[in-house]
Formats: structure tokens, sequence, C-alpha cells
């Protein structure tokens, strides 16, 4: 018998299997010239991860059509790679008529490597009257086949599964696996999960067939062994379409734990089938849709693609939940170039496979809760004036108010950007003495000052949006954005400490000072720092000191190269010039962790890499670190406050926000600039921190703790910078 199938399947090398093509993975869908459905991933002996998937064939004006949710596979298809980017596509691997007993129609497959080094496929068809679905058996020398009846019947037929509710509908999609002591399993059915044991030679059955309860099972298992935990991953009705769930036990016969759905609906697809791998250190999830439009035949029931999107477990070996999809694997790129020289923007959601008019809507609705909705942090006072309150310490700051100029004039709301302007002018912009032109950097809501200092980053985004509102609106509009600016600077430098206040801009340094007093004037603060805004100033300022802004942009991203911790890309919250850790009274008692203030540096950096990219080695480099330690926390577990060294503070080192008590939470306005950070790199897990952005939501705490003004601020920001609408505005001219 062996003689005689090794003859056969010898001969059917010979009579050639067709040419190889080789394209390159684009996105999902993964295979752009034909219509492919129930992908099942196998990773061979020779290193390759090869996919069985089906022909999907239904066409409205073509034999086999059975009508808008028909289906029509008619032969098995093989794909393999060693990369996950370049592809071979191996053509057609077997047909259900191949079978001498089958009828002709086809559903699911997958193959499996032997112990003896062959190669077994197993698949769904017909074996004839009375409509009997059955699972056969194939084998060959080679993973791509071809492939040829190993039994000459078939394996499994409806009367060996008569306890199922769906009769000769049973027996279907089957799913192998074999067990770490060289057991084989076999698991398949519609509507009820059947399970059997196999003999080591692949092809006959070792025992009686079982039942599996599964939860909102329907049909499609996937049955596989990974770190001491059996898994089965099916397609589940939990909605009105398919949706991937699954179920975990310690030993396969169960009992099974319902894990729950692990995707949500296939997009313009009745069904969705699940194939998981883990492949050169990567877990993946293989599934598919109906997003394909070919040769004129749009999306349907019957017309699907095979699609990949990378999958994450947890410690304890649960999934994370998988979103599908546009972009697949294709990894997030860096930018090469700054959009100072091209122009250009990503918008990384789209990138991570969102929709671009959702990603519009989303940005527009996070923008509403910060300025219009329930817990908004922008009040409109007057006739003509208006603030923007951080609610939990009941006053106005200048971060505040830079900030919300900031996002007005990017939203191109210019009503929004002169309330704000007004209100700084009238009550925190000093008019005359040794503080002129600087803005007071806290007030009470009605306007009087609860300080008369400035604190720099203010002046750093009145100057940069004043100079962006320049070049949107022009100057004629009722504020001369540009003259505003450049009183800022020229009162800047009539400073020089004789009356204690100093240039905003340490000029010996070419720093940002943490204060412009004489105090503050001899230290800094790493989040103060986006060297791309003298760039900026330097273009369109206008005040004669252009060599000076530039010098500064350069001595600006040539700090922050030494205040960030090496290993874990973290800053802390005040340094030194030089990137020391600032000390008071012989101890920097908290000032050098990383906390509160420090959380812009990653969204801060990721900015001057997508506007100018003039460090890109060194920032893509941090990117990777910084991301690498949230992750190595855990991505839903981070917390907002470490010593930079990735320690957790002490007691005493942690700073409490608002009055609250002392904690430390997962904080959004980190999950924020974490997110934005994306922009630096170029490894798988950014995806991660892209889709928890999206899913954030800035809402009260456990604790009760709530901050609508700084979280909410710096997630509106990464959403604005990710969906690539945080841009550099240049003069209509």
């Amino acid at each position: 018998m062996k003689k005689i199938v090794s003859f056969i399947i010898t001969a059917a090398c010979l009579a050639g299997c067709g040419s190889k093509n080789t394209f390159v993975y684009e996105g999902n869908p993964l295979v752009r010239d034909k219509y492919t459905a129930d992908p099942a991933p196998m990773v061979a002996s020779d290193g390759r991860l090869y996919i069985f998937c089906g022909h999907d064939e239904c066409f409205e004006d073509r034999p086999g059509y059975e009508g808008k949710y028909g289906f029509n596979i008619t032969e098995w298809l093989c794909y393999s790679t060693e990369d996950m980017n370049t592809w071979t596509d191996h053509g057609v691997v077997m047909k259900p008529t191949d079978f001498a007993w089958s009828i002709g129609e086809a559903w699911a497959s997958q193959a499996i490597e032997g112990p003896d080094g062959k190669f077994y496929f197993y698949v769904s068809t017909q074996c004839g009257d009375p409509n009997c679905k059955a699972v056969g058996v194939a084998v060959s020398d080679k993973p791509e086949g071809p492939y040829v009846d190993a039994i000459g019947e078939p394996l499994i037929v409806d009367s060996m599964t008569d306890n199922g509710p769906r009769g000769w509908w049973n027996d279907f999609d089957p799913t192998v696996m074999i067990d770490d002591d060289g057991t084989p399993w076999m698991s398949w059915g519609n509507g009820t999960c059947f399970l059997v044991k196999l003999k080591k030679n692949m092809i006959e059955l070792d025992g009686d067939i079982i039942v599996l309860p599964m939860e909102n099972y329907v049909e499609g298992p996937w049955l596989y062994k990974r770190d001491g935990h059996y898994y089965n991953v099916y397609a589940s009705m939990g909605h009105p379409l398919e949706t991937i769930s699954y179920a975990m036990a310690d030993n396969i016969e169960g009992p099974w734990t319902f894990m729950g759905e692990l995707t949500g609906m296939a997009e313009d697809s009745f069904t969705i089938h699940p194939g998981i791998i883990d492949y050169k250190g990567k877990s993946y999830l293989f599934y598919h849709n109906s997003i394909l439009s070919l040769d004129g035949y749009g999306p349907a029931t019957g017309r699907r693609s095979v699609c990949v999107d990378e999958l994450f477990y947890n410690p304890d070996g649960t999934i994370r939940p998988v979103i599908q999809t546009r972009a697949g694997i294709k990894p997030l790129l860096p930018a090469e170039d700054g959009a100072f020289k091209t122009r250009k923007y990503r918008n990384v959601f789209v990138e991570a496979g969102y929709a671009p008019e959702a990603v519009d809507a989303k940005v527009e609705e996070v923008f509403n809760e910060v300025f219009f909705g329930p817990d908004k942090v922008y009040f409109e006072v007057e006739d003509s004036l208006a603030y923007i309150s951080d609610i939990k310490n009941q006053d106005v700051r200048t971060e505040g108010m830079s900030y919300g100029m900031m996002i007005a004039v990017q939203m191109d709301r210019k009503d929004i950007f002169d309330r704000l302007f007004r209100w700084c002018r009238k009550y925190m912009q000093h008019a005359d003495g040794p503080y002129e032109g600087y803005f007071a950097w806290s007030c009470k809501v009605d306007g009087t000052r609860n300080a008369q200092g400035p604190a720099s980053d203010g002046e750093l985004y009145y100057v940069t949006s004043l100079l962006f509102a320049s070049n949107r609106w022009g100057d004629d509009t009722g504020i001369d954005y540009k003259a505003e600016a450049q009183y800022i600077l020229d009162c800047a430098f009539a400073k020089d400490g004789s009356t204690g206040v100093n240039n905003f801009i340490n000029t010996e340094h070419k720093l940002i000072t943490f204060t412009p007093d004489n105090f503050g004037y001899t230290f800094t603060d790493p989040s103060y720092h986006i060297p791309v805004f003298y760039e900026i100033w330097a273009e369109w300022a206008d005040d004669g000191r252009a060599g000076f802004w530039k010098e500064c942009a350069t001595a600006s991203r040539e700090y922050l190269n030494k205040a960030i911790h090496p290993e874990t890309g973290l800053n802390p919250d005040m340094s030194n010039y030089d990137g020391s850790l600032r000390m008071f009274r012989g101890s920097h008692f908290g000032t050098g962790n990383f906390r509160y203030d420090s959380w812009r540096v990653p969204m801060n950096i990721a900015m001057d890499y997508s506007w100018s990219c003039a460090d890109k080695e060194w920032q893509r480099e941090y990117g990777e670190k910084v991301q690498n330690f949230f992750y190595s926390q855990g991505i839903n577990d981070f917390v907002d406050q470490y010593r930079i060294d990735g320690t957790l503070p002490s007691e005493d080192e942690i700073l409490p926000a608002g009055g609250w008590t002392k904690a430390l939470r997962h904080s959004v306005g980190l999950v924020s600039t974490v997110a934005a950070a994306t922009l630096l790199t170029d490894h798988s897990i950014n995806k991660e921190f892209v889709d928890a952005l999206w899913d954030s939501q800035n809402v009260p705490y456990e604790d009760g703790y709530f901050d609508a003004y700084y979280d909410g601020l710096l997630r509106l920001f990464a959403f604005m910078h990710l969906s690539g609408k945080y841009q550099i505005i240049f003069p209509e001219s």
C-alpha cells in the first residue's frame, strides 16, 4: 500500500506542479489575485510557513453559483513564506474530485506534517447521497503537494456522528494537532464540536468520537497546544454574523473553559474561520473576510479573502482580543523625512487598519469631549473671551491655554483661538514691569493671578501657535498674530536677570529654562523640549534671530540624548543642562523621577521626528526603548510614575495630583503619549499602543480621581498626531 501511494505521489509531481509565482505582502487581504477562504497555517520542517485555503468561486455568471449566500470552493490552494513578506503561490494542491468517492463540493482543510515526515491533508467534501458531508485525508511527500487520497474512502461520514443536531451537515472543517506525546487528535464539526484520537499513522481513528461542549460554537475549530494549555479557537455565533471565540483546557478531552470572543465579525462576510500559528518568535491569527473586489466582482459571502493579523498572549496564556485590520502585519514604519521637507503626515490609525472616516469621526469626538462635552475644560466668558481650566486644581494655566490655542489653530477654529488669546492677554500677560511680555503661569478662573512668574513651556507654545495662526489666518483679521509672537520674543531678549527675570531661553546653553526667574534659569525640564518649534521660529518669526533658533534646535536634541535613561528611555521631571539629575538639598527627591510632566516627552520627540527628522537614528532607538519599557510593565497595567531606571518610586517619592492621596495609576495621559511614540517605531508592539489609545476613555479612575484637563488634552494631542492632523502650518503663499 505504501509503495503504491508513493508511486502515485511521485507520478503526480512529475506530471508537474505549475510554475511558482511570488508576491510581496501589501496588507490585508493577503492574496489579491483570487478569492480565498478558510486559511490553515502550518510550519513545516523545512522552516517555511505554509497556508492552505479554499478557492472561492461563487460568481453570478458562472457554474456553481448558489445565490447571494452560497459557496463554491472548487479546489484547495497553497501559499508559503519564510519571512511573512515575500510569498510563493504554489497553486492548486488538490481538488475535491481527486477523491474518487467525492461528488465535488468542498469546505475547509488543514495540513500537518506527520511523524513519518509525510504531509497529511484533511479536507471537507461531500461523498454522495443523501448529501453526506465527509472528512477525507490525503498525503504528499511535500508540503505544497500535490496530494492524493490516502485511504480511498472517507475518514469521517455522517453515520458516525448522528448525535449532532445538524445531521448530514455535521462533518466538515477538520483540524488536527499532534500532542507532546506524539498522539494525533482531530476535531471538526458544524453545530457540534467533535473530537477523536488518531493512530500515529495519521489515517485511522483510534477510539470513540466524543463531543466537546463549546459555548456559542458554530463551526471551523482550530485545535492546538501552547505552553501546556490546550486551545480550541472556532467560529461562534454571538452576533448576527460569525465571530471568533476560544476555549482553553488542561486536558484535551476537557473540561473546556470558554474564554470569550477573540474577534468581532469579519467585514462584509457572514462567516469567519481561524487559523493560529507561532512563527519565528511571533504569533499570528489567519482568518477571512470579504473586502476584496476583483475583476468586476464585489464582496460577497462566497467571495472571501484570507487575512492575517498578529496575535498576543497574556502571561497566564489567555489571548488578547484581536482587532482585524487592513494593514495586517505590514509594519508601521517611521517616515524617512520630516514634514518640513515633505509636507506629508502619516495617518497611523489608517495604517493600523482603522477606516479613514472612523478616524475622522474619532478625532472630532475627542475634540468635542475636551471642548464641549459634559466634562469639558473650555469655558467661554464675557463677549469674546474663553479659558481652559485645570478643573481638579480650579485654576487657569499657561500650559492649558497655550495648548488650547495650538489645538484651535490645528483644527482651524479661529473663534476658539482668538477667545483664548484675548483672555491670556487680558489676565495673564504682563504689560509692563520685569515680567513684561510674559504670562503669569496660574490664575483663578476670574482672572486673579495666583502667581506672577511664568512657566517657560507656556511661552514656547504661545509663540509657536501664534506663528501658525499668522500663517493660517493672516494678521489682518483682528489680531496681529505674528506681532504678538515677536513681542513675546523681543521682551524675552530684553531681560538680563538684573531684575530677577531672565530670557525664558538660557542664552548660554541655548536651552529652554524651567522658569525665567534666577532660580529656574539654572536648570530645565525635559518635557519642555520640542526642538522643531525653534526651527519654526527660525522660519517665520522674522525677529532677526533665525541662526540662534537653529542652534537652539540642535542644542535641544543634544540635551535630550543626554537626559534620557539609556536603557529604559525614561526621563526625569527636571535636570541640569548637561542632562544630569537636578539635586535639591543633596537629593533629587523625586524630581529625578518619571512622572506627570515627564509623560509629554515621548510625544514631543515623536513630534520632532515627524516634523523635522533631524535626529533620526537616536529618536528611533528612543521610541523602541520607551515603548518596550512600558510594554514590559504590561500594556494595560503600567503606572504613571517610575524612577528613571524603571523601578517603582518609594511612597515618599510619589507625587499626588490635585489634592488627591498618593497613588500610582494607569493614566490615560501616559497611555496617549506612549502611543504617540509609534511615529518613531517599527516594532510590532506599536500597533498595540495604537489600539490602546483608540480604546481609551477619559473617565474617573477606580479611586474617583479624574483629570479631564491634563489627561484629556494629552489624549487629544495623541489622536491628532496619529491621525496626521497635527501639522506644521505653512503660509498659504
